[in-house]
Formats: C-alpha cells, structure tokens, sequence
C-alpha cells in the first residue's frame, strides 16, 4: 500500500506539534506540515482552512476518514440484489421487488449495507463497521451503529424484512441469506 501524504500549512507552531502528535498514528500517513509551491492538488489531501477552537480527535478522525479508502463506495447505476430488494446504491434507494415500494437511504445506511454486503456473508466486526463506514478510530465509545441498524430495521419492518441485518451478540454483523453471496446485477 502507497503511503498518503497529508500537507497542512498551520502558522502556529503550538498547534502544529499538537496537530502532529494526533496524526502520526495513522497508518501509511506521511504528514508534512508545509506546502510546497509546486504541491499538486489531486494527488493529496489538502486542508485549505481550520476552524478554531479545533478539536484535535474530531479532526484527525475526518483526515482517517478521508484516507480509509471509502471513496471505492462512489456508486455507479448498478443494482445489488439484496433478495426481496433491489439497492440502488447511486439513488440513495431500497426497492421492494414484489411491491416497487421504495425505501430512502441516508448515505450512512447505504455504506452499511454495502459493507456488508461486500463481506460476501461474512460477519463483520463492530468496531471494523465504525472504521470504515464512519471512520471512527478504535475504541471510540457510540452507539452510532446500533442507531442505525435500528432505524433501517424500522424501514424494512413492512416487509417483514427487518432481520436483513443480524447481530450475532459478540459484537459482529452479517446480511441473512442468499443476499450475502449475490452479485451486483447491471440495469436490473
């Protein structure tokens, strides 16, 4: 894996060390706290502004975020078949098969699912869930998982589809079902 390199021009030296110290942890991280003229900007994550007070954990868990990769989740128009649903992960969208209902998704439920799904029926730990659909470093206390689990067993509960995601009661995660193996399906 190509280190990321992170350029921040920060003109207190205070906050720079401080910034320096939280971010070292990362993995693959190469952090420089200049820009250089010739810095090209596509090929980097550039933080332009700060906005102060500064959290310092907040912050660098938005940088962890940034470079965890979940840019691979920028959907295109395929359909992943989730048995009795469709997910039309571009649109944000559940479709029931049989009714054409359709159920909206926040973009945090839509990573969920695809997370999930892309474990090809393997559960999923709950701390490995955080990190890579919220981008939380480990050992971060929320229950920002658990929310959201429920909520979308609320939206399938007219279904009868709220057991779509199982808890397995040691801290993992799965989809139930033939779902878990199925492959995306172009213009479903």
């Amino acid at each position: 894996m190509t280190k990321k390199n992170i350029h921040i021009n920060i003109d207190d030296s205070r906050l720079a060390a401080l910034l320096k110290e939280q971010l070292l942890h990362l993995p693959d991280v190469q952090l420089d706290l200049t820009v250089p003229p010739d810095l090209e900007i596509n090929q980097t994550i550039f933080a332009k502004e700060l906005e102060l007070p500064i959290h310092l954990g907040e912050w660098s868990d938005r940088v962890r975020y940034l470079l965890s990769g979940r840019d691979k989740f920028i959907e295109d128009d395929q359909a992943y078949d989730f048995g009795e649903f469709w997910l039309y992960a571009d649109k944000n969208m559940l479709v029931h098969k049989e009714s054409d209902s359709q159920i909206r998704l926040t973009d945090k439920e839509r990573l969920l699912l695809r997370t999930l799904y892309d474990a090809k029926g393997q559960r999923e730990s709950r701390q490995n869930l955080l990190e890579c659909v919220w981008g939380y470093m480990e050992g971060t206390e929320t229950h920002t998982l658990e929310t959201h689990v429920y909520r979308l067993r609320q939206k399938l509960e007219p279904f009868g589809a709220q057991d779509l995601i199982q808890a397995d009661g040691q801290g993992n995660y799965y989809l139930v079902g033939s779902i878990a193996l199925a492959s995306p399906c172009a213009g479903a």
